[in-house]
């Protein structure tokens, strides 16, 4: 099994409500706000917002709490005006097996990462 490389690399974003800087998620180097947000022109769910908003983010995706969907998937790309999944969202299922992290379902296959490198 491959196992791939997570990034963070701040990003601004021009739009409806302003501009606005986000934690784009960078794997193997390649942009997810570029692959699968951009032309719906959501923003990655971390690096703006409230504090009580992003520990709720972050605490979700290490699962440590529910995912924000019924049907267990996750989402990474947001609204940039209100987070509210009701206007769309790129999203994934996240599933930890000891010390690896998949994201699947988001578009193109599956990604695998270290556990350790998701919470530095």
């Amino acid at each position: 099994m491959k196992k791939s490389k997570l990034e963070f690399k701040l990003r601004t974003r021009d739009g409806y409500p302003g501009s606005l800087t986000f934690a784009d998620f960078i794997v193997d180097g390649q942009s997810l706000y570029d692959l699968y947000a951009e032309e719906f022109d959501f923003v990655s769910c971390l690096g703006w917002g409230s504090e009580e908003f992003q520990n709720e983010q972050i605490s979700r995706l290490i699962l440590m709490s529910k995912p924000d969907f019924p049907n267990g998937k996750n989402s990474i790309y947001i609204c940039p005006a209100c987070a509210d999944l009701g206007c769309g969202a790129v999203s994934i299922f996240i599933k930890k097996t000891k010390d690896i992290i998949t994201w699947t379902n988001y578009a193109k296959g599956c990604l695998h990462f270290r556990a350790a490198s998701l919470q530095s």
